[in-house]
Protein backbone atom coordinates (compact mmCIF):
# COMPACT_ATOMS: atom_id res chain seq x y z
CA UNK A 1 0.00 0.00 0.00
CA UNK A 2 1.17 3.55 -0.72
CA UNK A 3 2.54 5.73 2.09
CA UNK A 4 1.84 9.43 2.51
CA UNK A 5 5.33 10.05 1.17
CA UNK A 6 4.55 8.10 -2.01
CA UNK A 7 1.22 9.91 -2.33
CA UNK A 8 3.02 13.24 -1.93
CA UNK A 9 5.55 12.29 -4.63
CA UNK A 10 2.78 11.28 -7.00
CA UNK A 11 0.96 14.57 -6.47
CA UNK A 12 4.08 16.74 -6.54
CA UNK A 13 3.56 18.16 -3.06
CA UNK A 14 5.05 17.76 0.41
CA UNK A 15 4.21 14.95 2.83
CA UNK A 16 3.25 17.66 5.30
CA UNK A 17 0.54 18.93 2.98
CA UNK A 18 -0.85 15.42 2.54
CA UNK A 19 -0.81 14.96 6.32
CA UNK A 20 -2.70 18.20 6.77
CA UNK A 21 -5.37 17.02 4.36
CA UNK A 22 -5.75 13.85 6.41
CA UNK A 23 -6.28 16.00 9.50
CA UNK A 24 -8.54 18.47 7.68
CA UNK A 25 -6.21 21.35 8.54
CA UNK A 26 -7.37 24.92 7.93
CA UNK A 27 -3.94 25.61 6.41
CA UNK A 28 -4.84 23.73 3.22
CA UNK A 29 -7.23 25.14 0.62
CA UNK A 30 -10.46 23.34 -0.22
CA UNK A 31 -9.24 22.79 -3.79
CA UNK A 32 -6.05 21.07 -2.63
CA UNK A 33 -7.95 18.96 -0.12
CA UNK A 34 -10.31 17.71 -2.82
CA UNK A 35 -7.42 16.90 -5.16
CA UNK A 36 -5.65 14.84 -2.49
CA UNK A 37 -8.83 13.03 -1.42
CA UNK A 38 -9.67 12.19 -5.03
CA UNK A 39 -6.20 10.70 -5.37
CA UNK A 40 -6.68 8.68 -2.17
CA UNK A 41 -9.80 7.14 -3.68
CA UNK A 42 -8.16 6.50 -7.03
CA UNK A 43 -5.23 4.57 -5.55
CA UNK A 44 -7.20 2.96 -2.72
CA UNK A 45 -5.28 4.74 0.02
CA UNK A 46 -6.71 4.71 3.57
CA UNK A 47 -5.17 7.25 5.95
CA UNK A 48 -3.74 5.59 9.05
CA UNK A 49 -3.48 6.71 12.63
CA UNK A 50 0.27 6.98 12.14
CA UNK A 51 -0.24 9.49 9.36
CA UNK A 52 -2.45 11.56 11.63
CA UNK A 53 0.22 11.49 14.33
CA UNK A 54 2.82 12.79 11.89
CA UNK A 55 1.11 16.12 11.36
CA UNK A 56 0.12 16.57 15.00
CA UNK A 57 3.73 16.13 16.06
CA UNK A 58 5.34 18.47 13.54
CA UNK A 59 2.98 20.78 11.72
CA UNK A 60 0.19 23.30 12.27
CA UNK A 61 2.36 25.50 14.46
CA UNK A 62 2.73 29.26 14.27
CA UNK A 63 5.11 31.47 16.20
CA UNK A 64 4.64 34.68 18.17
CA UNK A 65 7.44 37.10 18.98
CA UNK A 66 6.58 39.96 21.31
CA UNK A 67 8.53 42.43 23.37
CA UNK A 68 8.55 41.70 27.09
CA UNK A 69 5.98 44.01 28.61
CA UNK A 70 4.05 44.46 31.80
CA UNK A 71 1.52 46.56 29.90
CA UNK A 72 -1.86 44.99 30.54
CA UNK A 73 -3.11 45.61 26.99
CA UNK A 74 -0.16 43.68 25.51
CA UNK A 75 -0.98 40.74 27.78
CA UNK A 76 -4.64 40.94 26.73
CA UNK A 77 -3.64 40.88 23.06
CA UNK A 78 -1.25 37.95 23.44
CA UNK A 79 -3.88 35.95 25.33
CA UNK A 80 -6.50 36.72 22.66
CA UNK A 81 -4.08 35.78 19.89
CA UNK A 82 -3.19 32.48 21.54
CA UNK A 83 -6.90 31.66 21.98
CA UNK A 84 -7.61 32.54 18.34
CA UNK A 85 -4.79 30.31 17.10
CA UNK A 86 -5.97 27.43 19.28
CA UNK A 87 -9.57 27.87 18.10
CA UNK A 88 -8.36 27.20 14.55
CA UNK A 89 -6.83 23.87 15.55
CA UNK A 90 -3.27 25.19 15.49
CA UNK A 91 -0.64 25.40 18.18
CA UNK A 92 1.70 28.30 18.90
CA UNK A 93 5.23 28.85 20.15
CA UNK A 94 5.74 32.19 21.88
CA UNK A 95 8.96 34.09 22.56
CA UNK A 96 9.29 37.37 24.44
CA UNK A 97 12.25 39.72 24.12
CA UNK A 98 13.90 42.56 26.05
CA UNK A 99 15.67 44.27 23.14
CA UNK A 100 16.11 44.20 19.36
CA UNK A 101 18.79 41.50 19.49
CA UNK A 102 16.49 39.23 21.52
CA UNK A 103 13.63 39.86 19.09
CA UNK A 104 15.75 38.86 16.09
CA UNK A 105 17.11 35.80 17.91
CA UNK A 106 13.54 34.71 18.67
CA UNK A 107 12.51 35.09 15.02
CA UNK A 108 15.52 33.02 13.92
CA UNK A 109 14.75 30.32 16.50
CA UNK A 110 11.14 30.02 15.36
CA UNK A 111 12.10 29.89 11.69
CA UNK A 112 14.60 27.13 12.53
CA UNK A 113 11.73 25.28 14.18
CA UNK A 114 9.95 25.28 10.80
CA UNK A 115 6.82 27.04 12.01
CA UNK A 116 4.15 27.69 9.39
CA UNK A 117 3.99 31.44 9.99
CA UNK A 118 4.90 34.20 12.42
CA UNK A 119 3.32 37.10 14.28
CA UNK A 120 5.94 39.75 15.07
CA UNK A 121 4.89 42.36 17.65
CA UNK A 122 8.13 44.29 17.95
CA UNK A 123 8.87 47.19 20.28
CA UNK A 124 12.58 47.49 19.46
CA UNK A 125 13.30 46.76 15.78
CA UNK A 126 13.37 49.66 13.33
CA UNK A 127 11.67 49.73 9.93
CA UNK A 128 14.82 48.65 8.06
CA UNK A 129 15.07 45.49 10.18
CA UNK A 130 11.37 44.75 9.71
CA UNK A 131 11.80 45.16 5.94
CA UNK A 132 14.72 42.73 5.90
CA UNK A 133 12.75 40.13 7.85
CA UNK A 134 9.77 40.47 5.50
CA UNK A 135 12.00 39.89 2.47
CA UNK A 136 13.58 36.81 4.07
CA UNK A 137 10.28 35.22 5.07
CA UNK A 138 7.01 36.33 3.45
CA UNK A 139 4.84 34.51 6.00
CA UNK A 140 5.14 37.09 8.79
CA UNK A 141 2.42 39.42 10.03
CA UNK A 142 3.74 42.66 11.51
CA UNK A 143 2.18 45.10 13.93
CA UNK A 144 4.20 47.91 12.38
CA UNK A 145 6.61 48.53 9.57
CA UNK A 146 6.77 49.62 5.92
CA UNK A 147 3.42 49.59 4.17
CA UNK A 148 4.57 47.21 1.43
CA UNK A 149 4.51 44.31 3.90
CA UNK A 150 1.71 42.38 5.61
CA UNK A 151 0.48 44.59 8.43
CA UNK A 152 -2.42 44.68 10.84
CA UNK A 153 -2.54 48.21 12.19
CA UNK A 154 -4.71 49.89 14.79
CA UNK A 155 -6.08 53.43 14.67
CA UNK A 156 -3.64 54.82 17.23
CA UNK A 157 -3.11 58.09 15.37
CA UNK A 158 -6.87 58.65 15.16
CA UNK A 159 -7.26 57.93 18.86
CA UNK A 160 -4.51 60.33 19.90
CA UNK A 161 -5.96 62.96 17.57
CA UNK A 162 -9.40 62.57 19.13
CA UNK A 163 -8.07 62.83 22.69
CA UNK A 164 -6.00 65.91 21.92
CA UNK A 165 -8.88 67.58 20.10
CA UNK A 166 -10.98 67.24 23.24
CA UNK A 167 -8.25 68.76 25.38
CA UNK A 168 -7.95 71.69 23.00
CA UNK A 169 -11.74 72.15 23.08
CA UNK A 170 -11.44 72.38 26.87
CA UNK A 171 -9.06 75.31 26.47
CA UNK A 172 -5.76 73.52 27.07
CA UNK A 173 -2.67 74.71 25.23
CA UNK A 174 0.19 73.51 27.41
CA UNK A 175 -0.39 69.84 26.61
CA UNK A 176 2.55 67.49 27.20
CA UNK A 177 3.08 63.89 26.08
CA UNK A 178 4.63 61.25 28.34
CA UNK A 179 5.75 58.04 26.65
CA UNK A 180 8.26 55.20 26.84
CA UNK A 181 12.05 55.59 26.59
CA UNK A 182 13.26 56.45 23.10
CA UNK A 183 14.91 53.02 22.80
CA UNK A 184 11.39 51.58 22.39
CA UNK A 185 9.59 51.87 19.06
CA UNK A 186 12.59 53.48 17.31
CA UNK A 187 11.38 55.69 14.49
CA UNK A 188 7.77 54.51 14.72
CA UNK A 189 6.26 55.51 18.06
CA UNK A 190 2.86 56.15 16.49
CA UNK A 191 1.29 57.68 19.57
CA UNK A 192 4.12 60.15 20.13
CA UNK A 193 4.24 61.02 16.43
CA UNK A 194 0.45 61.46 16.35
CA UNK A 195 0.64 63.85 19.31
CA UNK A 196 3.37 65.81 17.52
CA UNK A 197 1.34 66.07 14.31
CA UNK A 198 -1.92 66.93 16.10
CA UNK A 199 -0.30 69.70 18.14
CA UNK A 200 0.99 71.25 14.94
CA UNK A 201 -2.44 70.95 13.26
CA UNK A 202 -3.95 72.91 16.14
CA UNK A 203 -1.29 75.62 15.88
CA UNK A 204 0.39 74.49 19.09
CA UNK A 205 3.72 73.41 17.65
CA UNK A 206 5.64 75.73 19.98
CA UNK A 207 3.90 74.16 22.98
CA UNK A 208 4.98 70.57 22.26
CA UNK A 209 6.69 68.94 25.23
CA UNK A 210 7.89 65.33 25.43
CA UNK A 211 8.64 63.41 28.60
CA UNK A 212 9.93 59.85 28.83
CA UNK A 213 9.43 57.29 31.60
CA UNK A 214 8.96 53.53 32.04
CA UNK A 215 5.49 52.51 30.86
CA UNK A 216 4.43 51.21 34.28
CA UNK A 217 2.43 52.63 37.17
CA UNK A 218 5.56 53.14 39.29
CA UNK A 219 7.65 54.47 36.40
CA UNK A 220 5.04 57.01 35.38
CA UNK A 221 4.42 57.98 39.01
CA UNK A 222 8.08 58.89 39.47
CA UNK A 223 8.28 60.63 36.09
CA UNK A 224 5.11 62.64 36.65
CA UNK A 225 6.26 63.76 40.10
CA UNK A 226 9.31 65.40 38.49
CA UNK A 227 7.16 67.08 35.82
CA UNK A 228 4.58 68.37 38.27
CA UNK A 229 7.15 69.88 40.63
CA UNK A 230 8.09 72.38 37.90
CA UNK A 231 6.70 75.87 38.27
CA UNK A 232 5.67 76.02 34.62
CA UNK A 233 3.99 72.63 34.55
CA UNK A 234 1.59 71.61 31.76
CA UNK A 235 -2.16 71.91 32.28
CA UNK A 236 -2.73 68.54 30.56
CA UNK A 237 -0.64 65.40 30.10
CA UNK A 238 -1.33 62.82 27.41
CA UNK A 239 0.04 59.45 28.50
CA UNK A 240 1.19 56.58 26.29
CA UNK A 241 -1.05 54.09 28.08
CA UNK A 242 -3.52 53.83 30.93
CA UNK A 243 -0.92 52.60 33.43
CA UNK A 244 1.07 55.79 32.86
CA UNK A 245 -2.09 57.87 33.20
CA UNK A 246 -2.96 56.29 36.54
CA UNK A 247 0.60 56.77 37.81
CA UNK A 248 0.41 60.42 36.76
CA UNK A 249 -2.94 60.97 38.49
CA UNK A 250 -1.60 59.38 41.67
CA UNK A 251 1.48 61.64 41.63
CA UNK A 252 -0.71 64.71 41.13
CA UNK A 253 -3.00 63.76 43.99
CA UNK A 254 -0.04 63.29 46.32
CA UNK A 255 1.16 66.80 45.44
CA UNK A 256 -2.26 68.28 46.14
CA UNK A 257 -2.97 68.90 42.43
CA UNK A 258 -6.60 68.12 41.69
CA UNK A 259 -7.46 66.00 38.65
CA UNK A 260 -9.18 67.12 36.50
CA UNK A 261 -9.79 70.59 37.99
CA UNK A 262 -6.11 71.61 37.93
CA UNK A 263 -4.60 68.96 35.66
CA UNK A 264 -6.22 66.96 32.88
CA UNK A 265 -4.81 63.51 32.07
CA UNK A 266 -5.53 61.07 29.23
CA UNK A 267 -4.46 57.47 28.77
CA UNK A 268 -4.64 54.95 25.94
CA UNK A 269 -5.76 51.29 25.65
CA UNK A 270 -8.99 51.66 27.64
CA UNK A 271 -8.18 49.13 30.35
CA UNK A 272 -11.13 47.93 32.41
CA UNK A 273 -9.53 48.77 35.74
CA UNK A 274 -8.78 52.29 34.46
CA UNK A 275 -12.53 52.84 34.27
CA UNK A 276 -12.83 52.02 37.99
CA UNK A 277 -9.96 54.32 38.96
CA UNK A 278 -10.80 57.64 40.65
CA UNK A 279 -11.21 59.59 38.50
CA UNK A 280 -11.92 57.17 35.66
CA UNK A 281 -9.30 57.54 32.94
CA UNK A 282 -10.33 59.20 29.68
CA UNK A 283 -8.82 56.83 27.14
CA UNK A 284 -9.06 55.18 23.71
CA UNK A 285 -9.85 51.47 23.39
CA UNK A 286 -9.04 49.13 20.51
CA UNK A 287 -10.58 45.69 21.14
CA UNK A 288 -7.71 43.14 21.48
CA UNK A 289 -10.03 40.27 20.51
CA UNK A 290 -10.83 41.99 17.21
CA UNK A 291 -7.12 42.65 16.61
CA UNK A 292 -6.28 39.00 17.31
CA UNK A 293 -8.99 37.75 14.93
CA UNK A 294 -7.78 40.02 12.14
CA UNK A 295 -4.16 39.05 12.67
CA UNK A 296 -5.06 35.35 12.58
CA UNK A 297 -7.25 35.80 9.47
CA UNK A 298 -4.42 37.58 7.69
CA UNK A 299 -1.71 35.07 8.61
CA UNK A 300 -3.77 31.97 7.86
CA UNK A 301 -4.72 33.38 4.45
CA UNK A 302 -1.06 34.15 3.81
CA UNK A 303 -0.02 30.62 4.74
CA UNK A 304 -2.44 29.30 2.12
CA UNK A 305 -1.12 31.71 -0.50
CA UNK A 306 2.37 33.10 0.28
CA UNK A 307 2.33 35.04 -3.00
CA UNK A 308 -0.75 37.02 -1.99
CA UNK A 309 -0.64 40.79 -2.29
CA UNK A 310 0.40 42.35 1.04
CA UNK A 311 -2.58 42.98 3.28
CA UNK A 312 -3.11 46.43 4.77
CA UNK A 313 -5.70 46.33 7.53
CA UNK A 314 -6.45 49.10 10.05
CA UNK A 315 -8.82 48.48 12.96
CA UNK A 316 -10.66 51.35 14.62
CA UNK A 317 -11.30 51.90 18.32
CA UNK A 318 -13.55 54.04 20.46
CA UNK A 319 -13.15 56.89 22.91
CA UNK A 320 -13.85 56.14 26.58
CA UNK A 321 -15.02 59.30 28.34
CA UNK A 322 -13.74 59.16 31.89
CA UNK A 323 -13.51 61.87 34.50
CA UNK A 324 -9.83 62.75 34.07
CA UNK A 325 -10.23 65.77 31.76
CA UNK A 326 -12.08 69.04 32.28
CA UNK A 327 -12.15 72.62 30.92
CA UNK A 328 -9.11 74.70 31.83
CA UNK A 329 -9.78 76.90 34.85
CA UNK A 330 -8.93 80.60 34.53
CA UNK A 331 -5.59 81.46 36.12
Amino acid sequence: MSSIYEIARQLGMSARTVSRVINDSSLVSAKTKQRVRDHFQAVGFSPSAAARTLVRGRADVVGIVSSTSRAHYVMELLFALECEISRRGTRCLMFTAHNAEDELAAVRALRASDVDGLFFLSAFCDDATVAALAQENPKIIFGHGPKEFHLVRTSQAAGIGDLLRRLVACGHRKIAFMGPPESMYPGHNERRDAYDAAMQRHGLGSCRTFYYAPTTLAGAHAGAARILHAADRPTAIMCFNDEMAMGTIKAAQELGIRVPEELSVTGFDGLEFGQYFIPAVTSYRIDPDAVARQMADTLFALMLDPEAHPAQVTLSGKLLKGGSIAPLRPA
